[in-house]
């Protein structure tokens, strides 16, 4: 098997309409960096969908198509596993990166297993730049806040992971419900005492497609829920970190519920987590 430096691993859902955008912005980006060795993995979890890259050949790209629908977990996973890359960089098929996003990436990592960009976030509820400062972003690297405010990282798309420091838990595995696995992921390796570092550059782009799991607020209460408890079984974290994190889960239940009433009554319940989301956004 050939080595490489970067495997980039796509998950892909009848996503035709939307890949062959990531695959230009993968193409230009790919350029800047002429002497790192790239491969693209885009793995297939609709088995009844071929994989469209017509136009993008030049690419050296390998397609992996799952027996059956495993999710986007399973789909990441399974293209890791089928990688040679020294570094792993995971986007869905739907987002795009800046056309000097890897070369920014790689030249920061330097010995540190991870590196987290910035970005910008085009969900309506959350529209704007990922951090809106320095000391927001370097919050990503604050275990505590995983917990009072939920995941500091909205997608891998900011991060460049050195295939090593992934933990071995998140590739065995599997969540069940999609949309949390990236919180597992960020978690363990934050438990792991992993080396973690900051590219404040705006280089990711987390698109709004109206299908991104992300923005399932149901879906993503019960695939959190299963991260937590799989996490506190395999003693990852205390009682106290599982009981923080529901709570804000519980609060986050009034405020999507879009009343200012519901909002301010949360507040007054939950006023240790309500002190947290101030403090950030001062800062």
């Amino acid at each position: 098997m050939m080595q490489y430096d970067l495997s980039i691993i796509i998950p892909f859902y009848n996503g035709n309409n939307e890949l062959s955008k990531l695959l230009s912005a993968l193409e230009i980006a790919i350029k800047q960096i002429d002497k790192i060795k790239v491969e693209i993995i885009i793995v297939n979890d609709s088995p009844n969908c071929k994989v469209n890259y017509q136009g993008f050949e030049r690419l050296n790209i390998k397609i992996i198509t799952n027996h059956k629908n495993i999710g986007i977990h399973g789909s990441r996973v399974n293209g890791i596993l089928n990688s040679s890359g020294n570094y792993i960089f995971m986007i869905d098929q739907d987002d795009l990166i800046k056309e000097n996003a890897l070369v920014s990436q790689f030249t920061k990592i330097k010995d540190n297993d991870m590196i987290i960009a910035n970005g910008f976030d085009e969900n309506p509820l959350n529209y704007g730049m990922i951090y809106h400062s320095r000391k927001h972003q370097e919050k990503s690297q604050n275990l505590k806040y995983y917990f009072k405010i939920g995941c500091m990282i909205v997608s891998p798309g900011q991060c460049i992971i050195k295939k090593d420091a992934i933990a071995k838990e998140w590739l065995e595995y599997r969540v069940k419900t999609n949309g949390a696995d990236d919180l597992l992921l960020w978690i363990l390796m934050l438990k792991n005492n992993c080396k973690i570092t900051i590219n404040y550059e705006n280089l990711y782009i987390h698109t709004y497609s109206g299908k991104n799991v992300s923005s399932d607020f149901d879906k993503m209460v019960i695939s959190s829920n299963e991260v937590i408890e799989f996490l506190y079984d395999k003693n990852f974290i205390s009682e106290s970190e599982k009981k923080t994190y529901i709570r804000r889960l519980n609060m986050r239940r009034f405020y999507e519920s879009k009343s200012k009433i519901k909002k301010i009554i949360a507040m007054l319940l939950y006023p240790d987590i309500t002190w947290y989301l101030i403090k950030m956004k001062l800062e």
